[in-house]
């Protein structure tokens, strides 16, 4: 996804929100940069672009988790060797049944 950024004033932010959130509808991949003077007080960003942002940060907290890869690798083994449980039992464990 290639994304554009544009560039607002904070202090025509108010008078430019209802454009600024047509063109975010219009072309989600568009990221604004809210300035207050010459520094960058925040973003206004389309949801497309927020959900893949927060997707990402959920998958880099899964590959920090040591344990989590560890098993995920223990697990690989145990499938590629014909063992392990199939997904079905995994579930039925995960919801107690």
């Amino acid at each position: 996804m290639n994304i554009r950024k544009s560039k607002t004033n904070i202090n025509s932010l108010q008078r430019d929100l209802s454009a600024i959130v047509g063109k975010l509808q219009e072309d989600p991949t568009t990221i604004y940069e809210i300035n207050r003077y010459s520094k960058t007080s925040g973003y206004l960003v389309s949801t497309e672009i927020m959900d893949g942002f927060l997707e990402y940060l959920e998958e880099m907290e899964m590959f920090g988790n040591k344990d989590l890869v560890t098993s995920l690798l223990k697990a690989k083994i145990e499938f590629d060797n014909g063992q392990g449980e199939s997904l079905e039992e995994v579930l039925k464990e995960i919801n107690n049944e």
